[in-house]
């Protein structure tokens, strides 16, 4: 559950703030303001930040750069050909929240709106080793080779553009009776361009572009509101609480196709890779809009039953026009022992339908298994499309369409709030999930159904290499504890505040296809630290305030991949070799400074020590130093400085 707290000041204020890397890249701007307007039945608070930052890279010669090194020596190739890191950004946002009182109605309207734009690299490809294909003469382009055009390889730059839009209006009225009903409609879009450039289609020989556009997806919801809560009296119970309400929601997926040069097969194929090279754009046959409604209804019972305990019941039933009925609860219950120490449980199910974008998206990719390998074509299809109904035809195969993920939950907790300063909670949990969805193994094609997929000539559909599908694939049960502790008191001239956060999350494989793949279930349960922990301390004296933090992530797995150029046709790849990454802490301080009432300085460092966790010991031949995997930056320390203005 995530609590958002909309801005109603009417305060003006403002930030600036800069920041970089030890290593000297990363750097990056961040502006933002605040304004504001009030009336005695009316205000509008307008939010806007604009950021922009450049890239990271961690990284060092790959085998492509040493292997076409070896076989042009008279050309001049790049040390560092792949940025490995944080991709360039640049975003702009902004937020309004407003609300206005008429005869008793409290009407209301708040809204984002935000565009961003990020490139990054993708693999180099080199005119000798594993993208040498990309480089290779064909008699329908007699006398030229893209290193007429890539004498050293190139890099292909991936681009996304996004876009996304939000808003909410309603109207919320309390009557004498102490009925509340609000009744509100909202919308909200999200869309992403892609683009490559720095690229090629090579089966178009010299008539291919260098830069296209690969197409777009989107999403657009639309939803209709009408909640209701009243006191209610039951038996001797006379301070409970009903709630209910009515929701109906639409959702609708759209992939739009990119230029035709991004997906053409062109002459020189077979033999030249067809497509902009390294992310193949949507073709129209692969294109179209998908939508999804439901209606649901909930109901909730606050209940008193003493001063001291009380419980909540809630449920909820929901129809979706593609994944059917579902209905959920919740049961949760509060007790005082004091007023300083109480204990609270709950119990409860959910669900989750797959969207529209899992069940039809499909995503193809070109990227470099392994030192030895070929370039290698890869996607994740839908599960209902051709691919999937091909793959169907094997013995042992049975790629479904995929329905709803549900769950159940259980957590305990206590809270103890000190007349010292001390405020301690303590939470365990259980939460049980079947049917996850997930994406399978790869499937590698066999020649028969790559043949199969080409006769139908359909771009995207081309030598596909290897090809996985979302489904409902395991069963999950994961137990965790969560410990947050503040203790603020007066020291010296100043006020101190500590605070702790730790937590231990386990998560086990209980069933499905994962359950009896040793990597799989490896995969799943190690892939991140089980136990992590912040621990914090303030001090403020004057106009200055000192922040020191240790961040704490435990041990981790991540994987080597094998994808074999010689694997058994109609086999899934096999991935073996873990590596096991141990625990690791980072140090954070920060310093401000009130230079006035209205304006304050800061100047921090977040891993002040420039720590770095063990180098990765596979996909070095890319040149990658560091996983890629990791739940935490591998781009060493950051410092920065802000200022806060308050008109």
């Amino acid at each position: 559950m995530i609590n958002l707290n909309l801005s109603d000041s009417d305060e003006f204020k403002a930030f600036a703030q800069w920041g970089s890397r030890f290593a000297g890249d990363g750097d990056g701007v961040r502006i933002g303001l605040q304004g504001g307007y009030r009336t005695d039945n009316a205000f509008i608070t307008i939010s806007g930040e604009t950021i922009s930052s450049n890239p990271t890279s961690r990284s060092q010669k790959s085998s492509n750069v040493i292997a076409s090194e070896a076989a042009y020596p008279d050309v001049e190739f790049p040390e560092v050909a792949v940025r490995w890191g944080l991709a360039e950004r640049e975003a702009f946002r902004i937020a309004v929240n407003s609300g206005l009182g008429v005869n008793g109605i409290n009407l209301y309207a708040f809204g984002t709106y935000g565009k961003g734009s990020g490139s990054g690299d993708f693999n180099y490809r080199g005119p000798a080793g594993s993208y040498a294909s990309i480089f290779d003469t064909n008699p329908a382009f007699p006398g030229w080779s893209a290193l007429d055009l890539y004498p050293a390889g190139f890099t292909p730059i991936f681009q996304s553009d996004d876009e996304d839009s939000s808003a909410v209006i309603g109207a919320k009225k309390e009557f004498g009776s102490g009925l509340t009903l609000d009744l509100s409609t909202g919308y909200g879009s999200s869309r992403i361009d892609y683009s490559m450039r720095n690229s090629i289609n090579a089966s178009l020989g010299p008539n291919s572009p260098t830069s296209f556009y690969d197409g777009s997806v989107e999403q657009i919801e639309k939803s209709v509101n009408l909640d209701a809560s009243y006191p209610v009296s039951i038996g001797l119970y006379e301070a409970a609480t009903l709630a209910g309400g009515l929701e109906h929601r639409s959702e609708e997926y759209s992939i739009i196709p990119g230029d035709q040069a991004s997906w053409e097969i062109g002459p020189g194929s077979p033999g030249l890779p067809c497509c902009s090279n390294g992310f193949p754009g949507y073709a129209p046959v692969n294109s179209g809009t998908y939508s999804q409604d439901s209606h649901a209804a909930y109901a909730d019972l606050l209940l008193p039953l003493t001063e001291s305990f009380s419980t909540d019941l809630a449920v909820r039933y929901e129809d979706f026009s593609t994944f059917g009925e579902s209905f959920t609860y919740k049961l949760s219950s509060r007790y005082e022992f004091t007023p300083s120490f109480a204990v609270r449980g709950s119990l409860g199910t959910g669900f989750r339908a797959p969207t529209p974008a899992q069940t039809y998206s499909e995503g193809i990719s070109q990227f470099l298994p392994s030192a030895s390998a070929t370039i290698t074509t890869a996607g994740r299809f839908s599960p209902i499309g051709l691919v999937a109904q091909l793959l169907n035809n094997r013995d042992g195969v049975n790629i479904e369409a995929l329905k709803a993920e549900k769950s159940r939950n259980y957590s305990l907790g206590l809270v103890w709030n000190t007349d010292f300063g001390l405020s301690t909670t303590v939470d365990i949990y259980e939460i049980v999930i079947k049917d996850r969805l997930s994406t399978t193994p790869y499937y590698v094609l066999t020649a028969d159904e790559n043949a199969a997929l080409s006769a139908l000539n359909i771009p995207n559909l081309q030598a596909i290499y290897y090809a996985n599908f979302l489904q409902n694939d395991y069963d999950t049960k994961t137990k965790g504890i969560d410990i947050v502790s503040t203790y603020q008191r007066e020291m010296g001239a100043g006020t101190a505040a500590f605070s702790a956060a730790v937590s231990y999350i386990d998560t086990s494989i209980t069933g499905g296809s994962r359950s009896t793949n040793p990597y799989s279930k490896r995969l799943t349960e190690d892939a991140l630290p089980k136990a992590r922990a912040t621990i914090s301390a303030d001090y403020n004296i004057g106009g200055w305030g000192f922040t020191t933090r240790a961040r704490y992530y435990g041990e981790w797995s991540d994987w080597q991949d094998t994808f074999p150029n010689t694997a058994t046709p109609g086999a899934a790849y096999p991935k073996y070799d873990p590596q096991v990454f141990g625990d690791i802490v980072f140090f954070d301080i920060s310093a401000k400074y009130d230079v006035t009432e209205k304006m304050s300085v800061r100047v921090g460092a977040d891993n002040v020590f420039d720590t770095y966790p063990d180098r990765a010991r596979w996909q070095t031949f890319r040149g990658l130093v560091y996983s890629r995997n990791t739940p935490y930056s591998t781009d060493g320390g950051y410092y920065y400085a802000r200022v806060d203005y308050a008109f």
